[in-house]
């Protein structure tokens, strides 16, 4: 096994620095900022999303897409993409002890990784462009309803 972190950020250096001083180094690689990240998500067996501050979280969304089981904290409008049936998935942010616990029980649980997976596909789907332009689509019919 082995994890991949990919991307750039301020805090790479200190994570290097935090994953040689563990002596992990032979089993962690620090891959930088890639075009090809879908490739790597779809050879996964776990997406994790540690994230303080966000958005949506698209990233994610092409995890759920492609079937990978996710991690992720609640942050930002990532509640948002689980909905309130897999919000108990949701780890606090800057909880480390918690985030390690829901990667090992996905890890060792193929049932939950399994679970995962298929919410994660269920609840992408809402988030597709023909979802999305629907769903704005009866916000602004609503609009002028309203206003005739």
């Amino acid at each position: 096994m082995c994890a991949l972190v990919l991307g750039e950020g301020r805090l790479r250096a200190k994570l290097e620095r935090l994953v040689s001083r563990e002596g992990v180094g032979d089993v962690v690689s620090f891959l930088g900022e890639r075009s090809d990240v879908l490739s790597y998500i779809a050879m996964a067996d776990l997406f994790v999303f540690s994230s303080v501050e966000e958005g949506l979280g698209t990233s994610l969304l092409d995890a759920m897409v492609m079937g990978v089981p996710t991690v992720a904290t609640r942050a930002g409008g990532i509640p948002d993409l689980y909905g309130t049936v897999g919000s108990e998935w949701l780890v606090p942010p800057r909880d480390s002890k918690k985030l390690a616990e829901a990667v090992v029980s996905v890890l060792s649980d193929p049932g939950e990784a399994e679970r995962r997976v298929r919410l994660g596909r269920e609840r992408a789907a809402l988030f597709s462009v023909p979802k999305m332009a629907e769903a704005y689509e009866g916000i602004y019919l609503s609009l002028l309803k309203d206003t005739t």
